[in-house]
């Protein structure tokens, strides 16, 4: 069954939420948002009913999405920032959206039947959204530094720069972890906005390749670098052995930009250790850029 077969009835609960804030009533609230926190939870919580129609596929999943998607919503408060330029119901109905496809990826691969091709939304129109479209999103940089499962991104990064091309690996880091859109990306990397557009259609035709081929039969390839994504650190390791020999200086011409955290270990390899956040992805797209860019 479909989100198009199936017709989603709000419960008597749902259907007595308080309405949704005007926007006078939003602006006159935002003056104080630390202070209103709750009332911004309790007038958007008809986002949550929303975002449910768009993906229940039955009455058990409505239950379970209105109770993933209120997390969504609790989230979207502890994280959103009043001096950015967006509404909160803009921003939350993100949050609240990402929490359930998480849930819903969670499942499917728990059934081992995860693709970045499934379909996770069809609106009325045929329309679909699938997971790759969830990953590349020009409005990124709006929402939260966490937005990704990070067990998502480690995996995505594994692939992305063990298996892309420079170019793609930088277009990766920089637009579709690092929330710049494609022009940005263009002018960063000097090149027009159409190659960019192009060489990123093709680096994510590899990654769902290779990311769909590691979840049927478990591929290893040897690795030139490595990730963990713990709470809000992010730790890179590179093998120098499969780099170019600027490697170093490289590392260390970032090191004095940037202060992250910076080790050279006894084994030869070299770990960067940076918060999870927009920015940490966009230096890592510039340490690539520095090895390669010649």
């Amino acid at each position: 069954m479909t989100t198009q077969d199936y017709k989603f009835k709000p419960t008597a609960d749902m259907m007595n939420l308080p309405a949704p804030l005007t926007n006078e009533e939003e602006k006159e609230l935002m003056k104080n948002f630390q202070e209103n926190r709750n009332l911004f939870i309790l007038r958007n919580l008809r986002l949550i009913v929303y975002t449910v129609k768009k993906f229940a596929t039955n009455k058990t999943e409505s239950e379970e999405f209105f109770s993933v998607g209120t997390i969504g919503l609790l989230k979207a408060v502890n994280t959103f920032n009043p001096d950015k330029k967006i509404k909160f119901s803009t921003y939350a109905s993100r949050c609240i959206q990402n929490e359930i496809l998480m849930y819903m990826r969670a499942c499917k691969k728990h059934n081992n039947t995860i693709s970045l091709d499934d379909i996770v939304s069809t609106d009325k129109n045929g329309n679909t959204l699938t997971y790759m479209d969830i990953l590349y999103d020009d409005k990124s940089s709006d929402f939260p530094e966490n937005f990704f499962n990070q067990d998502l991104v480690s995996e995505l990064l594994d692939i992305a720069l063990n298996r892309l091309t420079y170019k793609e690996q930088v277009i990766f880091l920089y637009s579709v972890l690092g929330g710049k859109t494609q022009r940005k990306t263009a002018d960063f990397m000097n090149l027009s906005q159409s190659y960019i557009s192009r060489l990123g259609i093709r680096s994510y035709k590899k990654i769902r390749y290779f990311f769909e081929q590691q979840e049927k039969v478990n591929i290893h390839f040897e690795k030139k670098i490595s990730f963990l994504v713990k709470d809000d650190i992010f730790i890179i390791t590179f093998f120098t052995e499969f780099y170019p020999q600027n490697l170093k200086t490289v590392l260390l011409e970032k090191h004095k930009k940037y202060r992250y955290k910076l080790f050279f270990r006894k084994d030869g390899t070299i770990r960067v250790i940076m918060g999870m956040e927009h920015k940490s992805f966009q230096i890592l797209a510039e340490i690539i850029m520095a090895l390669y860019s010649h």
